[in-house]
């Protein structure tokens, strides 16, 4: 189901059609325009697509050209006057629309330009491999509290979250503030990682809660208990706000914050993408961009 959406929203045909809509009902929804005598209206507005090959493209850069087509409208020009109808035109051009390439960019006047480059990610958890290390991270990005990430290192199956330059193992946070339970944990993930995470934070579970609630907790108590650390950091981060949408695509189902659900959707996901049997996110697509 992930591919199937991932497909649908980030292919450029299917941005092309969104962006054509978009402007259409924009433009019909800036008529009718008076002055003093005259008003002018507009229907039948739609645009009238072009399709456009590589060989388009390299002619397009090498000559300063423009890809894009127009989007068209029937216009009526009528007296304030005489109530009648003094012109008419048919599929007059209101707007060019540009064709985005299979690159995800507008050939303006024989340029590339990617329109991500000019947007910013939507909040929500974005799964992809960091090239120096091989390590594979989940980046919450998010809307209110504390972004942060979680890390999978595949030799010792250990995952870790990062806040900042700060380095702490997961299994306290998914333990002792969420009360996940083997059972729970083990229909997301391999039972020999939940063991391994479960190991490798024994006997440091209290050090792991005060260094996550140092950092993501930003109003804190004086001298709190670990059991107070806890619920505020449960609490903390069960407020911040991601984007359902987003989630819905990257994850498999929506959230709007981060829960016990949401980390252990998440850690399948580094699990699942590690093994191969799913593909990263691309956080350069335009439906995780605004």
């Amino acid at each position: 189901m992930n591919e199937q959406l991932t497909a649908i929203y980030s292919s450029p045909r299917k941005i092309n059609q969104d962006a054509d809509q978009a402007l259409a009902d924009s433009l019909a929804g800036a008529f009718p325009i008076e002055n003093k005598n005259y008003i002018l209206s507009t229907t039948n507005v739609k645009a009238y697509p072009k399709s456009y090959t590589h060989v388009d493209e390299k002619e397009a850069i090498l000559k300063s050209k423009s890809l894009t087509y127009p989007i068209r409208g029937d216009l009526t020009l009528t007296s304030k006057v005489t109530g009648k109808v003094v012109d008419h035109v048919k599929d007059f051009p209101l707007l060019d629309s540009f064709f985005v390439t299979d690159k995800h960019t507008l050939l303006y006047k024989g340029n590339n330009y990617s329109v991500s480059n000019q947007l910013q990610l939507l909040p929500g958890v974005y799964t992809r491999t960091r090239e120096n290390t091989g390590e594979l991270e989940a980046h919450f990005n998010t809307a209110k509290g504390a972004s942060f990430r979680v890390v999978l290192d595949p030799r010792t199956k250990v995952f870790f979250v990062e806040v900042g330059s700060s380095h702490t193992p997961i299994g306290p946070l998914l333990s002792n503030v969420f009360h996940v339970t083997k059972s729970e944990a083990i229909k997301f993930i391999p039972e020999d990682v939940w063991d391994a995470n479960v190991a490798y934070t024994a006997g440091k579970e209290e050090k792991s809660v005060r260094n996550l609630y140092s950092r993501m907790v930003y109003t804190k108590k004086p001298k709190p208990t670990l059991e107070e650390m806890e619920a505020e950091l449960r609490e903390s981060l069960s407020n911040s706000q991601l984007n359902e949408e987003t989630t819905k695509v990257t994850l498999g189902k929506s959230f709007s914050g981060v829960t016990k659900d949401t980390l252990l959707y998440t850690l399948r996901n580094l699990v699942q993408v590690h093994k191969g049997d799913q593909p990263e996110d691309n956080r350069d697509s335009l439906q995780f961009n605004r």
